[in-house]
């Protein structure tokens, strides 16, 4: 598959018109460097050859930050070298980078738009705008670009339409891992009948993925649409529903999918607040039995002075087709904790709890997996300039595919220096 484009340079000309005669920004600039030393006990997440090994990382990282009347631009670039003490035939440099900006072209309409880019071996990487892939295993490199345009238009003072389009590119140096590209144009429109009291929600997208070897080329067609009530300014009921058009290029079988959901949104205060929402989904296939399935979603969030705690829950089914395994049709259901404390005016520390199970059903495909994840970490502020952080997370996946299985410990301690207030000029 080709290369990764140079989208950023691209992207860049689209929004040239921010600087114009008499043009006035504010320019924030933060160098930082980090150091850490990460160990694993399961290098490549393999249960039948663990291998243990010691990673030091150098990240220096650049973030700028431009701001107009009318627009901004935010840039980061993060190069790192990883070097491995076991298995030093996997040293890379990585690189990761943002470019993000937007502008308001009038009182109605405004333009954006993200481009980020990823280059690593950690096969969990964790990117802005780039979720992990819990499928993938080695350590060979690869690379992750994700371009975003957007534009919202406000034409009235109780709707507003919008439209956006995005391209993704996986590139993998490793030739036993497909490469794909997708497509994903979508647009939506809002609307208050009743202002700020009942509105309509309609929302539209088409998505296409080309992979470089023998998956067939998908095609997804998805719109869904949704009642508002808004109650009072804490509380908000909203009824949606929404369908999904799966093909293919070839044999593999052609199926839709409907959901239906009802839920609500209560915001007591700036420190309590609590979501829900339950409902179900039928995948029906051309032929065959289908999949009929729980959706929902929970989420309950407190926070102190010095505290915040966040419930979650979330149920329903994803294309797993689009990760770096193409496994199937995914059905899916997982909880999760988060507790932050702050110790003192100094210390910080984090702890996280995660259950999930994936069940892949159609095809043939007969698999489950369930992964448990623990995580405890800490923060320190030496001093205004230089901050330690120290981590341990502990990984279980079980599958009925025993080949899938992996345990793994893994403890990280970071040291990062950074100007204790970002660079600024004014032009």
């Amino acid at each position: 598959m080709k290369s990764i484009p140079t989208v950023s340079l691209f992207l860049v000309s689209l929004f040239q018109f921010i600087t114009f005669p008499g043009f006035s920004a504010t320019v924030d600039f933060d160098p930082s460097l980090a150091i850490s030393e990460t160990y694993t006990d399961n290098l490549e997440l393999d249960q039948t050859n663990p291998m243990e090994d010691w990673i030091t990382l150098i990240s220096p990282t650049f973030t700028a930050h431009l701001e107009t009347e009318t627009g901004e631009l935010n840039f980061a670039l993060k190069p790192e070298y990883s070097i491995y003490a076991a298995y030093p035939e996997y040293n890379t440099l990585r690189l990761s980078s943002s470019l993000s900006g937007g502008k308001k072209m009038s009182k109605r309409m405004e333009l954006s738009f993200q481009n980020t880019f990823s280059r690593t071996e950690e096969p969990r990487a964790k990117e802005e705008d780039i979720e992990p892939d819990e499928t993938r295993r080695g350590r060979e490199p690869f690379n992750t670009n994700i371009a975003k345009l957007a534009a919202a238009y406000q034409f009235s003072k109780y709707g507003g339409l919008t439209a956006g389009y995005a391209h993704t590119i996986l590139d993998n140096e490793d030739p036993e891992q497909e490469d794909r590209q997708s497509h994903n144009p979508s647009t939506g429109l809002v609307y208050w009948a009743a202002p700020n009291k009942m509105g309509i929600r309609l929302q539209f997208s088409y998505l296409r993925t080309e992979f470089s070897d023998d998956s067939e080329t998908l095609n997804q067609r998805s719109g869904s649409m949704a009642l508002i009530l808004r109650i009072s300014e804490h509380l908000e009921y909203l009824f949606q529903y929404g369908r999904v058009y799966t093909r293919f290029s070839g044999d593999t079988e052609n199926y839709e999918v409907d959901e239906f959901m009802a839920g609500v949104d209560w915001k007591e205060s700036r420190t309590i607040q609590v979501k829900a929402g339950f409902g179900f989904f039928q995948q029906t296939p051309e032929s065959g039995e289908g999949v009929t399935g729980l959706m929902a979603n929970l989420m309950f969030d407190k926070s102190g002075k010095h505290w915040q705690a966040r419930i979650s829950g979330d149920a329903g089914y994803t294309h797993s087709y689009l990760e770096s395994e193409n496994a199937a049709f995914d059905w899916f259901h997982e909880t999760g904790c988060y507790l932050q404390l702050e110790l003192s005016r100094r210390w910080e520390s984090r702890f996280e709890a995660k259950y999930r199970q994936d069940i892949y059903e159609p095809e043939g495909v007969n698999r489950k997996d369930r992964l448990f994840q623990l995580y405890a970490g800490a923060n320190y502020q030496v001093k205004e300039w230089l901050e330690m952080e120290c981590g341990y997370e502990h990984r279980i996946l079980n599958s009925n595919e025993d080949e899938n299985d992996y345990t793994e410990n893994r403890g990280e301690v970071k040291f990062s220096v950074y100007p204790s207030d970002p660079l600024r000029w004014f032009w």
